[in-house]
């Protein structure tokens, strides 16, 4: 991390910071309450899960990918008569469980006067281990409804200080309102044409790569179903009916769904957080952007890290902590294959310096802190993309490699519209050399393909490492490699990017400590001189009065 971001992190002591008691996110303090959120990788594990080598397996999968369970559980009554009084969002709603127990919700969504349909969020707890005990969605068998409103019994609504008594008729239909494939789906309206800062700058190098706003969405369905992602842009196409296998399949779908789907509304939620920042209301507002960048963390991190991170989780959290064993990119420096991923380590810096910076309705600063976390997040995805590029050419076998070809696919399409963005050539090479169906993949020409374009990208190769065994050793020809000495990749801005910083090589800056030693080293001499000049003992005589 460079001095800039650590002089930055010893100021949050100092400064304003959240103090809200919420449970930590592997070691993260959150400043609003997002265990809803955080919960969002038990659908991951559901679906990784359900996914097999069954007709049944892709199906159930799909069913909690487009279904949810386990992040923001709501209820749809029916009621017996209309509404007479309208009632409005987050209005506090009391009801009893199966077992006449006492829980509570709130007003899903507005609703007028005489409507016979309303939706009630649960409530959630700051407890992560039990926060909420209504997870249905697409679960099927494995829901749990312990903490689900009764059926047949009547909900009261707090409307504005008045208690509405409402008799509900008929079953409650019980639906998750956030699921992995939302985050795709929803992305043209949250990500380019409805939010103060769209469209993204992330995102829309995606968009602009595959030519359509679900991108995502497109490759993890595609899988699931065994047919054509069908890109509109004509790029990064992956024809699951070709290679209609189910290790590519079931692969294809489980790390798409986190590198694609996951990855680009974590960025999105940081993005929405200084779109909160830069709203009228100033410093006074910054619970809307603190909550909008706990939420990225949140989703980044996901539930089952635990508070300390020390529990293996399903999200990209995980993922960069699995990727650094296999380059030796863990602990603080980044030279060890345990521990926790130096990119997770920045990371956690960067999160926190983010939130202090918002907290200070300094938004404006948070934006080369997000240019950092996605030049941090894009590390795993190529590393994924290397170790698959290498396995394919010289470790897999028959039993194998179809699983690791897919693997190696799914990361760089991961990663294909950044490198893209830099250079549409090299990223060409990798999509021909790893793209489903590739007929052969040659390591050597992914590895530079990505190496030409890690100063772009913001990256050095030190962040990537080297691909070890596992006594430590690299690889043949997959040590780590060396970055040019005339460039600091560490302060290169990414795509897009307006420079925000006048920043100097290594060696540049050699020759200028060099001159600076020189020229002290010059006014020394000078003073030296002009001293015994005026003590009468000068160094140099005129040349008549030499042996005078």
């Amino acid at each position: 991390m460079n001095v800039k971001i650590l002089s930055a992190v010893a100021l949050l002591a100092t400064g304003r910071t959240a103090t809200a008691s919420f449970d930590r996110i592997a070691g993260y303090a959150p400043g609003s309450k997002v265990t809803d959120h955080n919960a969002i990788d038990q659908d991951q594990k559901a679906m990784e899960a359900a996914l097999g080598n069954t007709v049944v397996g892709y199906n159930a999968a799909n069913m909690v990918y487009t279904q949810g369970g386990f992040s923001k559980s709501y209820a749809t009554f029916k009621l017996g008569s209309g509404l007479t009084t309208a009632v409005a969002k987050q209005d506090p709603v009391r009801g009893v469980n199966a077992n006449d127990e006492a829980i509570s919700g709130f007003v899903y969504a507005d609703a007028s006067i005489d409507a016979t349909e309303i939706k009630v969020g649960y409530s959630t707890s700051e407890d992560q281990a039990t926060y909420m005990n209504c997870k249905v969605g697409g679960l099927g068998s494995s829901k749990v409804i312990t903490g689900c409103f009764k059926v047949g019994t009547n909900i009261v609504i707090d409307a504005n200080g008045t208690d509405l008594n409402l008799a509900v008729t008929g079953s409650i239909v019980n639906s998750n309102g956030r699921t992995i494939q939302g985050f795709s789906t929803g992305a043209e309206a949250k990500m380019y044409s409805a939010c103060p800062g769209c469209p993204y700058k992330d995102f829309l190098m995606y968009y602009e790569y595959y030519g359509d706003f679900n991108y995502a969405d497109k490759w993890v369905t595609a899988a699931l179903a065994g047919t054509a992602t069908g890109f509109t842009g004509g790029r990064g196409d992956a024809d699951f009916s070709l290679v209609n296998d189910d290790a590519t399949r079931v692969e294809a779908a489980k790390k798409g769904s986190v590198t694609m789907n996951v990855w680009m509304y974590v960025v999105r939620e940081f993005e929405d957080a200084i779109d909160d920042c830069k709203s009228d209301c100033g410093i006074d507002c910054n619970d809307a952007p603190v909550h909008a960048w706990d939420e990225g963390v949140a989703f980044y991190t996901g539930s089952l890290e635990g508070s300390d991170g020390s529990t293996p989780g399903k999200l990209l959290y995980a993922l960069a902590n699995k990727r650094c064993q296999n380059y030796k990119t863990c602990g603080l420096a980044g030279d060890a294959v345990t521990g926790r991923s130096k990119v997770n380590s920045e990371l956690s810096d960067l999160f926190a310096l983010g939130q202090h910076k918002l907290l200070q309705g300094e938004c404006d600063a948070v934006r080369p802190i997000v240019n950092q976390i996605t030049a941090q997040m894009t590390i795993p995805l190529i590393q994924g993309t290397l170790r698959y590029a290498y396995k394919v050419e010289f470790t897999s076998t028959p039993y194998n490699i179809l699983k690791e070809k897919s693997e190696g696919a799914t990361f760089a399409a991961a990663v294909l519209p950044r490198l893209h963005s830099c250079s549409a050539a090299d990223a060409e090479t990798v999509y021909n050399n790893m793209r489903i169906g590739a007929t052969a993949t040659v390591f050597a020409n992914v590895r530079a393909a990505f190496e030409n374009n890690y100063a772009c990208l913001n990256i050095s190769c030190a962040d990537v490492g080297g691909l070890v065994l596992t006594s430590g050793l690299y690889y043949d020809d997959f040590a780590p490699c060396v970055d040019p000495t005339t460039t600091t990749t560490t302060t290169t801005t990414p795509p897009g990017v307006a420079s925000t910083d006048d920043e100097i090589s290594d060696s540049a800056m050699s020759y200028i400590i060099a001159g600076v030693v020189a020229a002290v080293i010059f006014l020394l001499v000078i003073v030296v001189l002009v001293y015994k000049e005026r003590k009468g003992s000068p160094v140099f005589h005129k040349l008549n009065q030499v042996n005078g």
